[in-house]
């Protein structure tokens, strides 16, 4: 069995290497449910960047910056490209309509 890593990946590795010596992982403060495979936010910490954002639980998330999400692994994969000071882009279904959010994602 083999994998592939995409490059963007790498390249975003490799880019914390150089900067921290390590993988900073840009955080906003949600949680999804992995039992799952809606991409459903399941919670919203207080004081975190989607909760001043306005992202609520139970939205379900269907992009992130320039990656749609289907189910719940894409979330994952997305996410991962969230890097602490770059402003990203959410964008949920809530009660059948697209809402776009815009915050800042923070090192954790």
């Amino acid at each position: 069995m083999a994998y592939a890593i995409p490059a963007q990946a790498v390249r975003r590795v490799q880019q914390d290497m150089v900067k921290h010596r390590k993988l900073v992982k840009g955080w906003l403060g949600i949680a999804l449910s992995p039992g799952s495979q809606i991409p459903r936010i399941t919670s919203v910490l207080p004081n975190s960047p989607a909760a001043g954002a306005g992202i609520l639980a139970n939205d379900i998330l269907v992009k992130a910056g320039a990656y749609p999400i289907a189910r719940y692994p894409d979330a994952v994969n997305a996410l991962f490209y969230s890097v602490p000071g770059q402003t990203t882009f959410l964008q949920v279904l809530r009660d059948n309509r697209r809402l776009n959010y815009k915050m800042t994602p923070i090192a954790k």
